[in-house]
């Protein structure tokens, strides 16, 4: 391997900005970036040298000398996997840095908001539909847009999309370009007038530069914020940190997370686990940890915004193992004292993979104010995605996740508070939007149609009190459920 990573014109530059374009669009995970990284960067070792990020060794046997050259270079490719995990974590805590001095609202948010507004008017808009506009052609061009268009909306009249390039060139300070298309050729000069109204409408400062070319200018400044889990990192590491492996004890197949998917089962440190992945264990999953020091294990699962511990009862210090089944006896005080703080997991998950202990007491009391428990889909791998399992999310994520789902037909999110009490909004067939509050005590849902700004509204009042804005009204009907 002859290539200097650190020079400015290696090929590992190209690498570099690529994952910094990936952090920069902010719509992936830590984990999601960084099984992007390391898929570019087995492609450019293949290209390079034939061989895979993480070949075994030769075997017993080998021709002398070739061996230790193979084995050397097993240890320099494994030596740039760690340089590009280091690299995708220094560039979340670079955007983490950055974005403090954004306004309040950015031109992503408006532009989100934009789109929702659009697709109203029968004009989907798709973010980052491709690579560029190559790659579009490579796969049928604007027919492609148009299939994409008529699974969203089948009365869509135009369409609006910008490739992941354009974001690239928002990024450099160049605006975003955004492509366009009507569906009768004929109404090319209605739809360009139409989507500049709407995005005029919410601040963007948008024009049709060349009206023989179906692209218009946004200039906007591309400052997508992160928040909750997508803002999320594992920090610098730590010389001798405390291992564990980690393993979902009741992963189903139907009920994919992305940012666990395929690692099931996984040899992270303490820090990464407690700052990228625990936090965000979606209800109703189990997690088993091991620690790699002492052998011990525990069952942890997500309450709102603690970790229960199911498989340990904590003895002042060490502690008794046993299965999860077995806890059906512990009385109400036990279990109180199961609960971890997500604020020390770090800490207290630490010790506990080194000695372990775990703290008898704690504060566990439970944050009441601006969390909520969200599931969510929009059935579009162009849209928002979905997790059927519930993730939790500050008010500002679950406010820019609603703006984000596709408005189809049947696209939904729920959000549960602190005391279970929930709101939940699904899009219906005429691109107007339902909002309801189950009561499944009396069988019976409290709901009624409204508007994105009503269901924001809704969700604000449902992570500041606990309470829901439809119980009582007038305007409100009652379902039952038989």
């Amino acid at each position: 391997m002859s290539d200097d990573w650190s020079s400015g014109e290696s090929p590992f530059d190209d690498f570099r900005e690529r994952v910094a374009v990936m952090v920069a669009v902010g719509r992936l995970g830590f984990s999601e970036v960084l099984e992007r990284a390391y898929d570019r960067l087995l492609d450019h070792l293949r290209s390079h040298t034939g061989r895979s990020l993480f070949d075994e060794a030769p075997a017993d046997g080998a021709a002398p000398g070739k061996g230790e050259a193979d084995r050397g270079e097993a240890e320099e490719l494994r030596a740039r996997a760690t340089e590009v995990y280091d690299f995708v974590d220094q560039s979340f805590a670079k955007h983490l840095r950055t974005q403090r001095r954004w306004p309040a609202r950015t031109d992503v948010e408006r532009l989100e908001r934009a789109g929702q507004a659009l697709a109203g008017i029968g004009t989907p808009l798709f973010e980052a539909f491709d690579c560029c506009d190559g790659c579009l052609e490579h796969h049928g061009g604007e027919e492609f847009v148009w299939r994409y268009a008529d699974r969203r909306d089948a009365r869509a009249r135009s369409v609006v999309y910008f490739f992941e390039s354009d974001i690239e060139l928002a990024l450099l300070g160049g605006g975003l370009w955004v492509s366009f298309a009507a569906r009768e050729r004929n109404r090319t000069q209605a739809a360009a007038t139409e989507i500049l109204e709407v995005l005029h409408a919410h601040g963007l400062d948008a024009v049709w530069p060349d009206e023989s070319v179906p692209r218009m200018r946004v200039d906007m400044e591309w400052h997508c914020r992160r928040r909750g889990r997508l803002a999320a990192h594992p920090g610098p590491r730590a010389d001798r940190e405390p291992g564990i492996r980690v393993r979902l004890t009741n992963a189903l197949e139907d009920q994919y997370v992305p940012w666990w998917g395929e690692h099931s089962f996984l040899d992270p440190s303490v820090r990464e686990f407690s700052r990228i992945a625990l936090p965000w264990l979606p209800t109703g999953y189990q997690v088993e940890v091991t620690s790699h020091i002492t052998g011990d294990a525990l069952y942890l699962e997500r309450d709102f915004d603690r970790i229960r511990v199911l498989g340990t009862v904590a003895l002042l210090g060490p502690i008794l193992t046993m299965e999860p089944e077995r806890l059906d006896g512990l009385g109400r005080k036990e279990e109180e004292d199961l609960l971890l703080p997500l604020g020390h997991l770090e800490e207290i998950l630490g010790r506990w993979a080194v000695d372990g202990s775990l703290p008898f007491k704690g504060d566990t009391r439970p944050v009441e104010r601006g969390l909520l428990d969200v599931c969510y889909d929009d059935g579009f791998h162009l849209g928002a995605g979905s997790s059927a399992l519930g993730i939790p999310m500050d008010l500002a994520e679950c406010r820019s996740l609603m703006y984000r789902v596709v408005p189809v037909e049947g696209a939904f999110v729920v959000a549960h508070a602190f005391n279970g009490v929930c709101v939940q909004m699904v899009w219906q067939e005429n691109r107007t939007v339902w909002m309801e509050t189950p009561d499944p005590a009396r069988r019976v849902s409290h709901g009624r149609m409204g508007t994105l700004a009503e269901v924001e509204e809704l969700f604000c009042q449902l992570a500041e009190e606990g309470t829901s804005g439809l119980l009582g009204r007038p305007d409100v009907q009652v379902i039952s459920w038989d």
